[in-house]
């Protein structure tokens, strides 16, 4: 081989292929309007030596494949299917070449597949089989449209995510879904008789879908079922929300809802489509039908606000407080005031210190570093909408001066000094945690706190080796490349005293 021609020798051949560069070119033609000449343009050309390459496979690595040519030895085929697989592999009979005759001896059969069919023929079903597995078939059919055991997966889990998380939860979830529970579980009891009564009919009346009396059985039933949906399922539904403070118990409730709602789709779905009677075809329609009507239809919006006051100007404006004091101070919302004392100071109106002190959620901690705050915001809104207050009562007191950054971490050094630990501190000045140990972390050039104090020693050693030994474009990066075990402010105080050591 070299740049202007390829060798190839085949090696049941005696003579050499040559192979040299071919050159393919693009050219557009035109007519020249005058004279009616095609003149040629060459656009652009490439150069190319036409090998295609070929490879090797085995016959069970080739199964799913197709090829549109290949070359095929099963002359050593040992297993049942082989020789098939491997002569199904070409889209044509001229794509194929057998390297190989192949022999009687190379097609193996499974016995049990032999056996199977020898067993199928010699017990064919009769017509009598034939006609009990089509009345069975269409009364488990019938028995799939009352079907409503899969509906309590969804409602138990709303109700358990519910008990179990009610204090940060708003909304009528108790009062909307155990009637609804209650309905479903009675829609199991009547269908499991319902099933019964028609499997005893069928003994006289054959075919459900021929059957006048199955029939008028079936249509009574249709009309039960969707008229108990309609009132004690769907227009609950229609009026239901609810709001929480935990984005992870919000996420679990709506899709236990989502899922549950596409299950109630599908069942409104059968009873719209089968309230003429009972059809096998058109029931399986519908079926094919009810896997795609989840996916198209968009999920439906739920309100984030539930009816749960009047006063839902105030509630958005207190909503916005707690969001703004929270990023200034670096905290979770709900560590402001809950979602359930949001919606318990609306209705309650507290103009005063010692009213707000009788919200439930408001300690005198809170009441302490928020409480100003948040009466101004209810104090205006009584205002502006002649909502008469509580009098001559002091409602404001003097703006205390806010700490200076240096005040703040010597506040948080003085009680590392006393013996608190970061946690502790964290909770006695209602800070995160993170914030803390960067406040401490401050004073570990003075002296005053070594670095050991805020994470473990193992941990501090292990990071002083392998942080060196990496490739990082910034902290998220190196947090990647690392042990999970490693939390972000370890690896903050571990570089930033790696930067000053250099």
């Amino acid at each position: 081989m070299d740049a202007n021609e390829v060798v190839v020798h085949c090696p049941d051949d005696d003579f050499n292929i040559i192979v040299t560069p071919e050159v393919w070119e693009n050219i557009n033609y035109s007519v020249d309007t005058e004279t009616k000449a095609i003149t040629e343009e060459k656009i652009g050309s490439y150069t190319q030596i036409p090998l295609r390459l070929a490879w090797s496979i085995t016959i069970h690595k080739s199964q799913g494949l197709t090829f549109e040519k290949a070359i095929i030895d099963a002359g050593s085929a040992f297993a049942h299917g082989q020789t098939y697989v491997a002569l199904s592999r070409c889209k044509t009979l001229e794509g194929l070449v057998l390297k190989s005759k192949i022999h009687a001896n190379q097609i193996i059969s499974d016995d049990n597949v032999s056996r199977f069919n020898a067993e199928a023929e010699e017990n064919a079903p009769d017509e009598q089989v034939l006609k009990d597995s089509q009345q069975e078939f269409q009364l488990d059919l019938i028995a799939e449209i009352f079907e409503f055991y899969g509906f309590l997966h969804s409602l138990n889990r709303i109700l358990d995510v519910y008990y179990k998380n009610r204090t940060v939860i708003e909304g009528p979830i108790e009062a909307t879904f155990l009637p609804i529970k209650d309905c479903i579980t009675n829609f199991l009891k009547v269908a499991n008789g319902f099933n019964a009564q028609l499997k005893q009919l069928s003994v006289n009346e054959g075919l459900a879908e021929d059957s006048a009396v199955i029939q008028e059985r079936f249509r009574k039933a249709i009309v039960y079922f969707n008229t108990e949906t309609e009132t004690k399922i769907l227009e609950p539904l229609k009026t239901f929300a609810f709001t929480t403070d935990n984005q992870a118990v919000g996420a679990d409730i709506t899709k236990q809802l989502d899922d549950f709602e596409d299950l109630l789709t599908i069942k409104v779905l059968y009873f719209k489509g089968m309230v003429s009677g009972f059809n096998t075809t058109r029931f399986l329609e519908l079926r094919a039908k009810s896997v795609f009507s989840g996916k198209e239809k968009p999920k439906k919006q739920r309100k984030t606000v539930i009816n749960g006051t009047s006063n839902v100007e105030l509630f958005e404006t207190l909503r916005l407080l707690r969001n703004d004091i929270a990023e200034e101070q670096d905290l979770i919302h709900y560590q402001i005031f809950s979602q359930k004392t949001l919606y318990e100071m609306c209705e309650t109106l507290p103009t005063t210190k010692q009213e707000l002190l009788e919200v439930n959620g408001m300690g005198k901690r809170r009441v302490g570093k928020y409480g100003d705050a948040i009466l101004k915001v209810i104090r205006d809104y009584c205002k502006a909408h002649d909502i008469e207050t509580s009098p001559d009562i002091e409602f404001f007191e003097a703006p205390k001066p806010k700490p200076k950054k240096g005040d703040t971490k010597k506040e948080s050094l003085a009680l590392f000094e006393s013996g608190k630990t970061v946690e502790e501190i964290a909770d006695i000045r209602e800070l995160n945690t993170n914030t803390i140990i960067g406040h401490l972390a401050s004073f570990i050039s003075s002296g005053k706190v070594k670095i050991t104090d805020l994470m473990s020693a193992k941990h501090y050693k292990e990071l002083k080796v392998i942080i060196p030994e990496k490739t990082f474009e910034n902290l998220s990066d190196l947090k990647h490349q690392l042990d999970d075990k490693y939390s972000y402010g370890e690896l903050r105080l571990v570089l930033n005293e790696l930067s000053n050591s250099q």
